[in-house]
C-alpha cells in the first residue's frame, strides 16, 4: 500500500567517521607511547608558560601527560645511568687491594654485592613498573651504594691513617652522578642530597680524622651538592619548559590536522544524504580500473537515477524532495557492503562502485537495488506512466564487457546504459554490451536527428565499387554513420526511417551530399562518388540547386556525382518528380537504381527514369541454391542490359562470388569482399593501375592510397 512522505520521517544515511589517534613525542629520537590522553587547553599551556621558569610540577592533567610522554625515553636513559654507574662504583674495590688489602674481602662483598643486585633489580622494575615508580626506583642503587660506602670506610677495617679521608672525598661524585647524569627530579635529588650530606657529616664527626682534613671533606661535598643541584634544577626547568613548547606546537598541529580533516570529511561527504560524495569515491572507481588493467581482479559500476524526480519536487515540493533523496541513500547504502562503497553523484543519481565483482553478481545486485527502492513504497503521485511509487533506472558497466582504458571510459559505459534505461520506461537495469536491433527504435526521438545534426554526430564511411573488365577501381559509395554519445552506433536501416517520417530527411540528405562531394573532391578525377538519396528529396524541387551548389562549393565535376535512389519510402513519379529528375540530368548528374529486386523497384521506374545503373540488391547473391542464383543474377543482367544500364551486383563477400559475376559479364560489382566501408582516411590523388583478379586485391586499392 502506498504512503504519503513527511518530513523527518525518513532516516538519514550517515558516513562514518574513521577515528583518529594522535601520537606524541618529545623529540626526534622520541618514542610513541601508549597510553592516549584528552586533548589539553591551550589555554592552560599557555598559563603554565607564562609562569617563572621552574623545576617544579605542572597542574596534574598536565603533568600526568608529561610524565607519560617522557617515560619511555627516561626509562631508557636511567637504565643506561644504573649500568654505567653500578660499573664506576664497583671499580672503587680495585683501590680497596692497594689502600686496604686485609678488609679486601669485606669490602668486595659489601660493595659489589650490595651494587650488583641493586643495580638489577632497579632495571627490571624499570621496566615493569609505571612511570610513577619510575624516579624512585632509579634511586634504589645511589642509597643502597652509599650506605654501602660509608659502611667500609666507616666500619670497616681502618686503612694506613690518612686514606680514610681519601675515601670520603670520593662521596660527592655519587651526589654528582644524582643531580647532573642521572637528572633526577629536583625534590628527589634534593632528598637524596640531604640524605648524603646527614651522613657524611655523620661519618666525619666519627672518623680518626683532623678537624682540618673533617672540614674540608664537608667543604668539597658541600659545594658539589650545591653547584650539581643548581645544575639539576635549571636542566630540569629547561627540559619541562621546552616540553611546554613543544606541546603548544603539538596542541596547535593538532588542531589544525583536527580541522583539515574534518574539512576533508565535509569535502568528500553529500551535506544532504551524509553519503560520501563524487570525490570520495573517484580514488576507488580508480582502483578498480587499475585492477582490470592489470590483470588482478574485475568490478562493476552503477549509476542510479531517481525516475521522474523533478515531477517529485514539483508535486510535493523540495522539503520532501530531500526527504525522498535522504530515504532512497538510506536504502541504497543497505544494499552495498565493503568493499563495495555507493555515493550521490549528484543531484537525483548516485553512484556505486563494485569491486571484485562477477558480471552475473552485479546484475544480481543491481536487480536487489531496484527492488529495495520499489519496497520504499515512497509515493510519486506526480508521474504519469501508471506507476505511482518511487522508483530508479540503473545503468551497469562491467569492467570485464567495456572497452575499458580508464575510469572515465567504465563511467562513460555506465552513463549510456542509464541514458538506454531511461530512454526504455525507466524502472529497469540497462548494461554494457548493448547492440541497438529493431525494437530499440523507441530509444531515439527526432530531437536526436536534430541534435545529430547540430553537434556533428553524423560521420561518413566510403565502399570502393568496381569495375570487372577491366578491373578497376571506379569509385566509392558514401554511406553514413551515427556514433550516438549514450547509445553508441545507430543503424542506418533506423534514423534514416524515422528521418524520412518525421520530415528530417532533407536536412539529412543534404549534410550527406555535401560531405560527400567535399569527400571526393579530394580524390583523383576519374574517381567517382555515390551518394544514397531518400525518394523524398527527389520530390523536392529545389532539389537539384542544392546539387549544383555542392558541386559548385567543392569544385566537383557533375559527371562524378552518381545520386543513388533508396527506396525506404515508394517512389512516385509525376510531373514534379519528373521535373526534378530532369534538373538533375541536365546538371550532368547520373542516377542509379539502388537495392533493386527488394521493396518498391519495378519495372515503371526503369521505364521512366533515366538511371545509368542498376545496383542488384545483395540479397540475389545469398540464394542458397546456386542453380537458381546464377539463373536469377543472369536475368537481373539481362534485363540491366536490356536498358542500356550498367549492373552492378552488391554483396560479394567472396572470391567465388567475385569469380560468378565475371563469369556471367557483371559490369561492376562492390562488397566486403572488395572492400569493407572505412572514414575517408585515404587519398585518391593518382588512379590506381588495372588489377588481375586476385583474390583481396582491393587490400591494396583501398589501404594502399
Amino acid at each position: 500500500m502506498n504512503r504519503e512522505i513527511t518530513a523527518g520521517q525518513i532516516p538519514v544515511a550517515r558516513h562514518p567517521q574513521q577515528g583518529r589517534m594522535v601520537a606524541y613525542s618529545h623529540d626526534k629520537a622520541s618514542l610513541v607511547h601508549a597510553v592516549e590522553f584528552s586533548m589539553l587547553d591551550a589555554s592552560q599551556i599557555e598559563r603554565e608558560l607564562e609562569k617563572t621558569t621552574s623545576a617544579a610540577r605542572f597542574s596534574e592533567q598536565l603533568e600526568l601527560r608529561y610524565q607519560s610522554d617522557i617515560h619511555t625515553t627516561r626509562r631508557h636513559h636511567l637504565i643506561l645511568c644504573l649500568i654505567l654507574g653500578g660499573f664506576t662504583f664497583g671499580s672503587f674495590s680495585l683501590w680497596m687491594v692497594i689502600i686496604n688489602p686485609k678488609d679486601l674481602v669485606s669490602a668486595i662483598l659489601q660493595m659489589v654485592g650490595t651494587c650488583v643486585p641493586s643495580t638489577l633489580l632497579g632495571v627490571l622494575l624499570l621496566k615493569k613498573l609505571s612511570e610513577h615508580w619510575r624516579e624512585y626506583v632509579s634511586m634504589l642503587p645511589s642509597y643502597t651504594g652509599f650506605i654501602a660506602a660509608y659502611n667500609v670506610v666507616i666500619n670497616g677495617e681502618q686503612p694506613v691513617s690518612g686514606e680514610q679521608s681519601l675515601f670520603m672525598f670520593c662521596w660527592p661524585l655519587m651526589l654528582i652522578y644524582v643531580n647532573t647524569c642521572m637528572k633526577s627530579p629536583f625534590n628527589i635529588a634534593l632528598i637524596y642530597n640531604i640524605f648524603c650530606l646527614t651522613i657524611t657529616a655523620w661519618g666525619v664527626h666519627t672518623a680518626p680524622i683532623s678537624l682540618s682534613a673533617g672540614g674540608l671533606i664537608m667543604t668539597a661535598i658541600g659545594s658539589s651538592s650545591f653547584f650539581s643541584l643548581l645544575g639539576n634544577y635549571w636542566s630540569n626547568a629547561e627540559a619541562r619548559r621546552s616540553y611546554l613548547y613543544w606541546l603548544r606546537e603539538e596542541t596547535r598541529a593538532s588542531s589544525l590536522t583536527d580541522a583539515n580533516s574534518d574539512l576533508q570529511r565535509l569535502s568528500e561527504t553529500d551535506s544532504l544524504t551524509g553519503l560520501a560524495n563524487r570525490r570520495h569515491i573517484q580514488p576507488q572507481l580508480d582502483a578498480l580500473t587499475a585492477k582490470h588493467l592489470d590483470g588482478q581482479s574485475e568490478g562493476a559500476l552503477f549509476l542510479i537515477d531517481i525516475d521522474h524526480f523533478k515531477r517529485f519536487n514539483d508535486h510535493y515540493g523540495h522539503l520532501m524532495g530531500d526527504e525522498c533523496l535522504r530515504a532512497v541513500a538510506t536504502a541504497l547504502g543497505s544494499c552495498f557492503i565493503s568493499p563495495c562503497a555507493v555515493a550521490r553523484f549528484g543531484g537525483e543519481e548516485f553512484i556505486a562502485v563494485l569491486p571484485d565483482t562477477s558480471h552475473d553478481e552485479a546484475r544480481r545486485i543491481a536487480h536487489h537495488v531496484l527492488q529495495t527502492i520499489r519496497e520504499l513504497n515512497i509515493a510519486h503521485l506526480g508521474r504519469t506512466d501508471g506507476i505511482s511509487v518511487i522508483t530508479v533506472s540503473i545503468g551497469l558497466a562491467h569492467s570485464a564487457s567495456s572497452a575499458l582504458t580508464d575510469s572515465t571510459s567504465l563511467l562513460d559505459q555506465a552513463d549510456k546504459a542509464l541514458y538506454r534505461a531511461k530512454r526504455g520506461g525507466r524502472n529497469r537495469l540497462e548494461d554494457t554490451g548493448f547492440i541497438f536491433s529493431q525494437n530499440d527504435e523507441s530509444l531515439l526521438t527526432p530531437e536526436d536527428i536534430r541534435e545529430a545534426l547540430a553537434t556533428d554526430q553524423f560521420d561518413l564511411h566510403f565502399q570502393p565499387l568496381y569495375q570487372l573488365e577491366p578491373y578497376q577501381l571506379t569509385g566509392y559509395e558514401s554511406l553514413i554513420r551515427w556514433l550516438h554519445p549514450k547509445l553508441g552506433n545507430v543503424p542506418p536501416d533506423l534514423f534514416i526511417a524515422m528521418a524520412e517520417r518525421s520530415g528530417l530527411i532533407n536536412a539529412v540528405g543534404d549534410w550527406v551530399l555535401d560531405k560527400s562531394c567535399e569527400a571526393a573532391s579530394r580524390w583523383h578525377d576519374a574517381v567517382n562518388i555515390s551518394v544514397n538519396l531518400s525518394p523524398i528529396q527527389l520530390a523536392n524541387t529545389d532539389f537539384p540547386m542544392k546539387v549544383a551548389g555542392a558541386l559548385l562549393k567543392h569544385g566537383l565535376a557533375s559527371h562524378r556525382l552518381i545520386l543513388e535512389v533508396t527506396e525506404g519510402v515508394p517512389l512516385r513519379i509525376n510531373d514534379q518528380l519528373l521535373s526534378t529528375v530532369s534538373g538533375l540530368c541536365n546538371l550532368g548528374v547520373r542516377l542509379a537504381l539502388d537495392d533493386f529486386g527488394q521493396g518498391h523497384a519495378n519495372l515503371a521506374y526503369l521505364l521512366k527514369l533515366p538511371f545509368h545503373c542498376l545496383k542488384v540488391d545483395r540479397q540475389v547473391l545469398r540464394i542458397e541454391n546456386k542453380a537458381q542464383r546464377e539463373e536469377v543474377l543472369t536475368a537481373l543482367l539481362k534485363l540491366g542490359h536490356a536498358f542500356d544500364l550498367k549492373v552492378l551486383a552488391e554483396g560479394v563477400e567472396t572470391a567465388q562470388d567475385l569469380e560468378l559475376l565475371r563469369t556471367l559479364g557483371y559490369d561492376h560489382a562492390q562488397g566486403y569482399y572488395l572492400g569493407r566501408p572505412q572514414p575517408n582516411t585515404f587519398s585518391c590523388d593518382s588512379l590506381p593501375p588495372t588489377q588481375s583478379l586476385a583474390p583481396h586485391c582491393h587490400l591494396h586499392i583501398v589501404l594502399g592510397n
